[in-house]
C-alpha cells in the first residue's frame, strides 16, 4: 500500500505529464516511501471518451436541444447554449471518429501531416464542444477549465461538486476515489499548478475529506503558491474545507516530513513551507520556515506510474528540472517568489549527474526529447551541459527556457544546437528600451537582436514572448514591440504577447508607487486570487490595444503558425517541441503550406485569387471525408450563437420558419440551401467534380460553387484523382 497518493487534477496536458508530481514521488521513495502518483487528465479524457460514454453524451445533447427547440424562444443564457447543442448532433454522427483522431496524434506519420493533424485537432476540439454542451455553461477545452478567479464567488466553485455541471465528478466517484480508498493512504496530494485547476482540485479535496475523513489532504503547486500569498481568513476557510494543509514553493521536504512524522498539529507544527489548520483550536498556522531541495541531491523524476502512451503524442516528451529558481531574480513583473516575497535561489543539477539521469530516463521511458521546465539556465550551465553533452554523444533532444544574453555567439548557439538543442522559449517583453527598463529587465535591444538571429541561424527555434501594458507605456511605444516582431520575425518561429497582469509574489505588487502604479484592488476578486484589478496613472487605452493585436494578427497569417496549447505552434507544447525537430522554420513552412493549399483549391476549380472562372475544371474526385446530415433548426443560428453581444444585451430569438443546416464531425453549422444539399448528395466518390458541379451551376450558379468550395477548405470534401470502386 502506498503512504501517500499525489494526484495531478484536471485539466492537465493530455500530451504528457507534469514534472512536479515525478519529483515529489522520486523523493519520497529515495526516503523509503511509496508514493503512487496519477495524472487525473489523461486518465478521465479516458474515461469520457470511451464509446459508451460518448454515446450517452451524444443521446444528452441530442434531447437537451430537441427541448430547447420545443420551447420557440431562446433567451439569452440560452443562445450560445443552443449552439453548441447543434453542433454536438453533427458529432454524434461518427462514433469512430474519435478514436481515429485519439490514434492519430499518435501515428508519425500522420502527426506530421498538418492537413491530417489539423482535422484531428479540429475532431479533439469537437469533443470538448460536446462536453460544454451537455455540461453548459461550463466552458471546458483541452487546457481550460473555468477557475476560481473567473467564477468569483464560494458558493459558484461549491456548484461544480454537482456533475450536470462538471463532467469530471463521475470519473471522480465512479473511478477515482474507489481507487484511493483501496490504497489506504495515509497522505493524499493535491497539486494546483495552474489556474485553470483551482476549482477541480477543490472539488476533488472536498469529495476525498467527505469519503475518506481519516486520510490528510494536503494541496500545493506554483498557483496555489500565489493565491495564499495574501489570502485572509475567510479564504482560507474556503480553502480548507478541501485540504488540511497548503505546502507553499517546493514540496519533497514537506512531504516526507508529514510522512515521517504524522499529520497531527503536534507534528505539523515543525513542517516548513506549511500551512495547517490546527486540530484544537481550529485556528490557521503558519510555518516561519521556507526550505528548498538541494538539487545535488535530488532523485531523477519518476514517471513510472504513468501510462505514457495513453498520452496524445507520437513519442513522449518528458519533463526534466536541470535548474531550479532564475538567476537573474530582478524582473518587475515576475511572481514567482514565495514567502515574505523570497525568490527560490538559483541552482542547477551537477552536470554528470544530469546526464546520468537523462540517459536512465530515456532508456527507461524510450523517449529522446526533454522539456527543460525551469525558470531559465544560466550561460556558464548550457555551456557545460552541451559541452559534456557533445563529448558524451548523447541522443537526446531538448527545449528549454533562455534569457537572451550577449553570450549568445554565433560558435555557442552552433555548438548548443550540435548538443541537441532543438526550441528555446525567450522573454523579449517590449521592443522599446524604456520599457525594458522600467521592467528591470536588464536588456538591451542588441542584445535581444543579436542572440535571436544567432540561435535562429544555428538551427533552434525561438519562441518569444512579450507584454503590452506596463504602467507607463504609450501606445507609441507598445507598437515599438509590434515593430520589433515585424522586424525580426526572420529570427522568430513563434511569438505571444500578453496583457501585463500585477501578480502577488512580484515587485510590482510589493512595491506599487515605484512603477506607478496607483492602486490595486481585490474588491471585485472577493476570493483573493491573484489576480487583481490595477490601474495606473497612465495605462495604454483599449483601443490601442485592440489596434496593436490586430497588427499582430495580421502579422501571424502572414508568417507563422500559431495555435492554442497543446496544439503545434502553442508556446512550449509538446507538439510544437516535437515539430521543431524540421527546424526553426516548421511553422512559417507550414503556414506556407497551407496557404498554397488553398490556392490549389482554387486552381482546380478554375478560379483565380478573386473567385473569377479563368480556367477549366480539374478532373478531380470528389468524396467526403466525414458523413454529414441537414438539420432543420427553427432558429437561425447565426443570430443565435454568433453574436458577439454579451448575454445581457441579447435579445430572446423567436423561431421561425425553419433553417436548413449542414452538420458535420468537426466544423460549425452551416446554413445549407437546396443546391447545396443536391451538391452534396452528388458526391459519391466516382463521379467527377466538372459532373458535380454542371447540376449546381445550372440551378444554383456561383454562389453554390463558393459553398462546395468552402467544404474543401474545411476539411468535410476530399479531392482525389482516383475513384472509388464498389
Amino acid at each position: 500500500m502506498p503512504d501517500a497518493v499525489l494526484l495531478q487534477p484536471p485539466p492537465g496536458n493530455l500530451t504528457g505529464p507534469l514534472a512536479a508530481p515525478a519529483y515529489l514521488k522520486a523523493y519520497a521513495q529515495a526516503h523509503g516511501f511509496h508514493v503512487w502518483t496519477c495524472d487525473i487528465g489523461i486518465d478521465a479524457f479516458g474515461y469520457l471518451t470511451q464509446s459508451q460514454q460518448i454515446g450517452q453524451l451524444v443521446a444528452k445533447a441530442d434531447a437537451l436541444r430537441q427541448r430547447l427547440e420545443a420551447k420557440g424562444v431562446l433567451e439569452p443564457f440560452e443562445q450560445r447554449w443552443y449552439g453548441l447543442l447543434l453542433m454536438s448532433k453533427g458529432f454524434g454522427l461518427d462514433p469512430m471518429c474519435l478514436a481515429q483522431t485519439v490514434a492519430g496524434f499518435k501515428d508519425t506519420q500522420r502527426f506530421y501531416d498538418y492537413s491530417r493533424y489539423k482535422i484531428d485537432c479540429k475532431t479533439l476540439d469537437a469533443f470538448f464542444r460536446l462536453l460544454r454542451a451537455v455540461y453548459y455553461p461550463t466552458m471546458i477545452t483541452p487546457w481550460e477549465y473555468p477557475s476560481v478567479h473567473a467564477l468569483k464567488r464560494a458558493d459558484a466553485v461549491r456548484l461544480h461538486l454537482d456533475g450536470a455541471i462538471n463532467p469530471y465528478v463521475s470519473y471522480y466517484q465512479e473511478v477515482l476515489i474507489p481507487k484511493v480508498a483501496a490504497a489506504q493512504p495515509e497522505v493524499v496530494g493535491i497539486s494546483m499548478s495552474y489556474a485553470t485547476q483551482s476549482v477541480q482540485a477543490l472539488v476533488l479535496g472536498t469529495l476525498l475529506k467527505q469519503q475518506l475523513p481519516g486520510v490528510h489532504i494536503t494541496m500545493g503547486g506554483a498557483y496555489l503558491t500565489q493565491w495564499v500569498l495574501l489570502m485572509e481568513e475567510a479564504q482560507l476557510a474556503l480553502l480548507f474545507s478541501a485540504t488540511d494543509s497548503v505546502v507553499l514553493g517546493e514540496g519533497e521536504i514537506p512531504l516526507v516530513q508529514m510522512l515521517e512524522g504524522g499529520t497531527n498539529s503536534a507534528a505539523l507544527a515543525v513542517v516548513p513551507n506549511l500551512i495547517y489548520r490546527e486540530e484544537s483550536s481550529g485556528e490557521i498556522r503558519r510555518s516561519q520556515a521556507l526550505v528548498f531541495t538541494d538539487l545535488t541531491q535530488q532523485a531523477p523524476p519518476d514517471y513510472s506510474d504513468l501510462d505514457l502512451d495513453a498520452y496524445l503524442i507520437p513519442e513522449p516528451v518528458l519533463p526534466y528540472l536541470l535548474t531550479r529558481g532564475c538567476y537573474w531574480q530582478r524582473c518587475a513583473f515576475c511572481q514567482n517568489r514565495i514567502g515574505g516575497y523570497r525568490p527560490r535561489p538559483y541552482q542547477s543539477v551537477p552536470v554528470d549527474k544530469a546526464l546520468v539521469e537523462l540517459s536512465a530516463l530515456s532508456a527507461a521511458y524510450h523517449c529522446r526529447h526533454f522539456h527543460f521546465c525551469g525558470d531559465v539556465i544560466h550561460v556558464s550551465d548550457l555551456q557545460a551541459f552541451s559541452q559534456s553533452m557533445l563529448a558524451a554523444q548523447s541522443p537526446f533532444y531538448w527545449h528549454t527556457n533562455l534569457r537572451a544574453e550577449k553570450d549568445f555567439t554565433p560558435d555557442f548557439c552552433a555548438q548548443l544546437a550540435q548538443a541537441g538543442l532543438t526550441s528555446v522559449a525567450m522573454g523579449v517583453e517590449s521592443g522599446c528600451q524604456q520599457t525594458l527598463d522600467n521592467m528591470d529587465k536588464g536588456l538591451d535591444i542588441p542584445t535581444l537582436s543579436q542572440a535571436l538571429r544567432h540561435l535562429y541561424d544555428a538551427g533552434v527555434a525561438t519562441q518569444v514572448t512579450a507584454i503590452f501594458g506596463f504602467p507607463e507605456e504609450s501606445e507609441a511605444e507598445a507598437q515599438l514591440t509590434v515593430e520589433f516582431l515585424k522586424h525580426h520575425i526572420h529570427s522568430i518561429s513563434g511569438f505571444e504577447v500578453g496583457l501585463l497582469l500585477v501578480l502577488p509574489g512580484s515587485v510590482m505588487h510589493n512595491d506599487p508607487q515605484r512603477f506607478g502604479v496607483k492602486m490595486i484592488s481585490y474588491e471585485q476578486t472577493l476570493l483573493m486570487t491573484p489576480e487583481p484589478l490595477w490601474k495606473a496613472a497612465r495605462r495604454i487605452p483599449l483601443g490601442a490595444l485592440n489596434r496593436l493585436y490586430e497588427q499582430l494578427g495580421r502579422l501571424e497569417a502572414a508568417s507563422c503558425l500559431i495555435n492554442d496549447q497543446p496544439y503545434v505552434g502553442a508556446l512550449g507544447a509538446n507538439h510544437s517541441l516535437l515539430y521543431f525537430r524540421q527546424g526553426p522554420l516548421i511553422l512559417k513552412r507550414v503556414r506556407s503550406l497551407e496557404g498554397l493549399a488553398h490556392q490549389e483549391v482554387h486552381r482546380i476549380f478554375g478560379m483565380d485569387r478573386r473567385h473569377r472562372q479563368v480556367a477549366e475544371v480539374q478532373p478531380k474526385i470528389p468524396r467526403l471525408r466525414f458523413s454529414y446530415t441537414i438539420h432543420r433548426s427553427p432558429y437561425l443560428h447565426e443570430r443565435a450563437h454568433f453574436g458577439t453581444a454579451p448575454s445581457q444585451q441579447r435579445r430572446s430569438v423567436t423561431a421561425g420558419r425553419g433553417w436548413d443546416y449542414l452538420l458535420d464531425p468537426i466544423n460549425i453549422p452551416q446554413q445549407i440551401h437546396p443546391e447545396g444539399r443536391k451538391m452534396l448528395a452528388g458526391i459519391d466518390g466516382r463521379r467527377d467534380l466538372k459532373t458535380v458541379l454542371e447540376q449546381g451551376r445550372q440551378e444554383g450558379g456561383m454562389d453554390d460553387v463558393m459553398f462546395l468550395i468552402q467544404q474543401v477548405v474545411n476539411g468535410l470534401v476530399i479531392l482525389t484523382d482516383k475513384a472509388e470502386t464498389t
